[in-house]
């Protein structure tokens, strides 16, 4: 959750920065969780700055933390070969890993001063390299038009300035029947609930097109058909974008978001109060009141969400953990 926002003083965001710090130092737990998901997914040792405390076995080989790789290698092979060749196989319509060995430091193929070079024949089956403390894992991928069943001889070299005839390597990729993905249970709530909502459009409007919606400085939005014209040249909106310190990409999308989800709560009040015979209005005198409802409240979403956001901070650091 994004926790830069305005209604936090200087000196509360610099003593939470501390001590977020504290916690991201002292946390095993967060270290655990992401040596875990170097372990499944080592691809993303290039994403995380990680450090020498992670030590997922998958990436290092079980060599030592200290490892130091040389800046040219002196071999690069397939990690425990079979003797008759590697076969590996590999969906159709997914990528597979294979493993090599290798003494060079981990920054071979990225460094700027002379890196080494990678040729994967054919080249549509190359997706990638990633090194790690000995290991190399070689993403690779079936090319189209392989069919299931066949193989495909698959050769890499590797080469850099200091040797002229490359490492070279051979393997072959079986093709395999397509993987079959099964929905998370999460994913079929998700599937479910996105049946059941049936959301509007949302448009942006800037203060150029105020005339064809009728809007002015104060106008919060409009509801024409199934689509909800969003006004973000909006006094209050530009206002806080002028003074706050956080990204005014964000404070537009919290506002646009905000003034929606309250005229989809309103305007379901409304229909719902019509249906139970409270009130006798047509669909459009719902939106009229609805749009009217939104310019004042377009004047308060964002110190709302500000504050309320502020209050939840202000209640982590008082309310003591279950735990404690």
């Amino acid at each position: 959750m994004l926790r830069n926002h305005v209604g936090l003083q200087d000196a509360n965001k610099q003593r939470e920065l501390e001590a977020s710090r504290d916690s991201l130092e002292d946390n095993k737990l967060l270290e655990k969780i992401i040596d875990k998901m170097l372990s499944f997914t080592p691809s993303l040792a290039n994403f995380l700055s990680v450090g020498e405390r992670l030590n997922s076995p998958e990436l290092n080989g079980g060599q030592e933390l200290s490892f130091e790789g040389k800046k040219y290698p002196t071999y690069f092979k397939i990690f425990r070969e079979p003797e008759g060749g590697l076969v590996k196989e590999c969906a159709v319509n997914a990528k597979c890993a294979v493993t090599y060995e290798t003494d060079v430091e981990n920054q071979y193929f990225a460094r700027t001063d002379d890196p080494g070079q990678l040729i994967v024949n054919p080249s549509k089956a190359k997706l990638g390299m990633l090194l790690w403390n000995g290991r190399g894992i070689l993403f690779t991928k079936i090319p189209d038009g392989i069919e299931e069943g066949n193989n495909l001889q698959v050769t890499v070299e590797v080469s850099d300035s200091e040797k002229q005839t490359p490492f070279t390597s051979k393997f072959d990729l079986k093709a395999t029947q397509p993987m079959i993905k099964v929905k998370t249970h999460r994913e079929k709530i998700n599937e479910k609930r996105s049946r059941q909502l049936d959301l509007p459009n949302i448009k942006k409007v800037t203060k150029n097109e105020w005339p064809t919606y009728g809007f002015d400085n104060c106008s919060g939005l409009k509801i024409i058909g199934s689509t909800i014209f969003v006004n973000i040249d909006n006094v209050y909106l530009v206002t806080e974008k002028s003074r706050s310190k956080t990204h005014s990409a964000i404070l537009e999308e919290q506002f646009l978001n905000g003034l929606v989800i309250a005229s989809l709560a309103m305007r379901h009040d409304l229909n719902d109060r019509v249906k139970k015979n409270q009130i006798a209005i047509d669909e459009s005198e719902i939106r009229e009141r609805v749009e009217d409802a939104s310019r004042g409240l377009s004047a308060v979403i964002l110190p709302i969400i500000q504050q309320l956001d502020a209050l939840k901070i202000k209640r982590d650091r008082i309310v003591p953990s279950e735990e404690g």
